[in-house]
């Protein structure tokens, strides 16, 4: 059995009662793997990661549609939760049944505004049959010239108003 540091919005998280981290494993632990190997800028060498972030790049350049960009966080989100799934594999002598990713739910995208989109996943742990459900929320910085609020923090500013 491994353990880990949980975090709470990307910080260690600590006890109130006495200021101490709090060390968590099984299902808890591999909803917090997948998750920040989600939040990870793929890195080749490493083989972990996800390239979501990517997309921003994509937007900024005016070259996505909507269906693009759906599909693209779909495949994303399977591709980088795979990438976890094999380095567990290669590490299983370190891992119990729960903390290992068994199988890989259908990833389920919607669009929550113009630029932002919501992802949904449930992952099978090897040794259990409850699901461990994940969302995130994905949101692009487009800024069309004609916007009302110029220069946002973040912000990409461009004269192309197609892009939704």
């Amino acid at each position: 059995m491994s353990r880990t540091l949980k975090k709470v919005d990307g910080d260690i998280f600590l006890q109130p009662s006495n200021g101490r981290a709090l060390l968590i494993s099984g299902n808890e632990k591999l909803a917090q793997d997948a998750a920040d190997s989600l939040l990870t800028d793929y890195d080749p060498e490493r083989g972990y990661g996800s390239r979501i972030s990517s997309l921003e790049l994509a937007n900024s350049n005016r070259s996505v549609a909507l269906i693009f960009n759906r599909g693209f966080i779909r495949q994303e989100v399977r591709d980088s939760l795979e990438r976890l799934q094999s380095i567990q594999r290669q590490r299983s002598d370190q891992l119990t049944a729960f903390e290992a990713v068994g199988e890989i739910g259908t990833v389920r995208v919607y669009q929550a505004s113009k630029t932002g989109f919501v992802f949904t996943v449930n992952i099978v742990p090897s040794g259990g049959l409850d699901r461990i459900p994940l969302s995130f929320r994905v949101n692009l910085r487009h800024q069309s010239l004609s916007s009302s609020k110029p220069g946002l923090p973040g912000s990409i500013r461009t004269d192309d108003t197609t892009i939704i």
